[in-house]
């Protein structure tokens, strides 16, 4: 069937959102902490890097698009806190 054609969708889908919501929150971020232009890289990546890892090996694209109950958002939910915990670790990591 088009499973895999529904599933990275939905992958293109939430990369195309989080460049936005990375583009403008790190714009912001430029602003008042004066960000290089390759920090803002690295800050995008790092972010983009862990929220997609998180998502695949927590299995969100096999469910999500599929059955979407409450349990697939929650799911979603908590794999998204691991990923932004790994996130702010990295970036900790980085600084230091």
């Amino acid at each position: 069937m088009n499973k895999p054609k529904i599933r990275w969708k939905l992958v293109a889908y939430d990369v195309c959102i989080l460049a936005l919501v990375d583009l403008l929150l790190l714009w912001l971020y430029r602003s008042i902490e004066a960000l290089t232009l390759k920090e803002v890289i690295l800050h995008a990546f790092i972010s983009a890097a862990c929220i997609f890892t998180a998502r695949f090996f927590g299995g969100i694209y096999r469910q999500i698009w599929r059955y979407g109950g409450i349990q697939c958002y929650i799911r979603l939910l908590a794999v998204d806190a691991v990923a932004f915990l790994a996130t702010i670790s990295i970036e900790k990591l980085l600084t230091v």
